[in-house]
């Protein structure tokens, strides 16, 4: 909170159900909801958070804000967000690959996977919706194929049975 408390000019009040009627009635202050703190003050501000506290985030919106939103909005600006840091830069979600795909391990150095702690099925479903990428595009598959037809690559059957495997696997 005292990363964005400065700049928001908003007072935060704990929900207690014994005063919400004088904050309503006599101050006329009205409840938020948690998706609207978190697009009106958290995001817009999330590349001042340190590690622990944007992880501390990223799981409270996983477990408890997306699954219950209904706002495109709130689900744009998250896949819009820089929220994982890679090399020292705050990256998008959509900048990373599965790494639980094995053709991109098998071409592994050219790819930007997401750091170990983001690794388990959770996350992976999480940040699906949020454009993890999954699939190549026609033009890395491509270049994946060339590879193998001038012999780049090291286990040509087994690469060549995870391109088979990518063309005919329908995207879920």
């Amino acid at each position: 909170i005292s990363k964005w408390f400065h700049t928001s000019a908003s007072l935060f009040i704990p929900k207690s159900w014994k005063w919400a009627k004088f904050f309503s009635l006599i101050l006329q202050i009205n409840e938020i909801s948690s998706e609207d703190v978190y697009m009106k003050y958290i995001l817009i501000c999330f590349s001042l958070l340190n590690e622990t506290e944007m992880l501390t985030h990223l799981v409270y919106i996983r477990d408890y804000v997306y699954p219950n939103s209904r706002s495109s909005e709130f689900k744009n600006l998250l896949k819009q967000l820089p929220c994982i840091r890679h090399n020292h830069i705050l990256r998008c979600v959509s900048d990373f690959y599965d790494p639980q795909k094995k053709i991109f391990s098998l071409f592994g150095t050219q790819f930007r996977f997401l750091p170990s702690c983001f690794h388990d099925e959770q996350w992976i479903d999480f940040f699906s919706e949020l454009g993890l990428r999954k699939v190549p595009t026609k033009e890395v598959f491509l270049s994946f194929c060339n590879l193998v037809a001038i012999e780049k690559v090291c286990d040509i059957p087994q690469v060549s049975n995870q391109l088979l495997k990518c063309l005919f696997e329908e995207e879920t």
